[in-house]
């Protein structure tokens, strides 16, 4: 999913690029001066979304490597356990 907002943000800063009177166009509409700030404004919202995301993401990662590693700490300590029973 976030790569497909990724490229469809991309297509639309190159027709930004493109027909810069545009940008500038929706900007008024939004109450912004010039296109030029509306495409910086999107462009921070957007970088603050992929830091939320990618941080989301670390999260989840090291969640699953911390239950990965309490899995085979206790299974360890079970072996172990049962050949000091022998």
């Amino acid at each position: 999913m976030l790569q497909g907002l990724l490229a469809a943000g991309g297509i639309i800063l190159i027709g930004f690029v493109s027909m810069p009177d545009l940008s500038t166009k929706i900007a008024n509409l939004v109450g912004i001066g010039r296109g030029v700030d509306l495409i910086l404004y999107v462009g921070m919202l957007a970088l603050g979304i992929l830091g939320l995301s990618l941080q989301l993401k670390f999260r989840r990662i090291e969640e699953r490597q911390e239950a990965i590693i309490r899995h085979l700490s206790i299974t360890n300590q079970q072996v172990i356990d049962s050949k000091n029973d022998a």
